[in-house]
């Protein structure tokens, strides 16, 4: 398929066919990534000055609240930017 041969309602139907299925693929990943984190697991966050260490504290629909280590800050974090401990190797 040569897009430039598309007129322009077949390129809105193309980019709404191409944005539906990004949706999915980020639902997919957020539900993969939510299934491997249990409240009161450690876990790490990227962050802007390194990897950040935490405890899960709960579970979101999109979302996984981590407390820091030493219990001072909370982070709202999208689930797809979280690691389990065990998985930095």
């Amino acid at each position: 398929m040569n897009i430039n041969d598309l007129t322009l309602e077949q390129l809105y139907q193309l980019n709404d066919m191409v944005c539906q299925r990004i949706d999915q693929i980020r639902a997919q990943q957020e539900r993969e990534a939510i299934a491997r984190i249990r409240p009161g697991m450690k876990v790490t966050i990227e962050g802007p000055d390194g990897l950040i260490f935490g405890i899960a504290q709960k579970l979101n629909r999109k979302t996984i609240i981590v407390a820091s280590e030493d219990g001072q800050r909370q982070y709202k974090v999208d689930a797809g930017l979280i690691k389990p401990v065990n998985d930095l190797n």
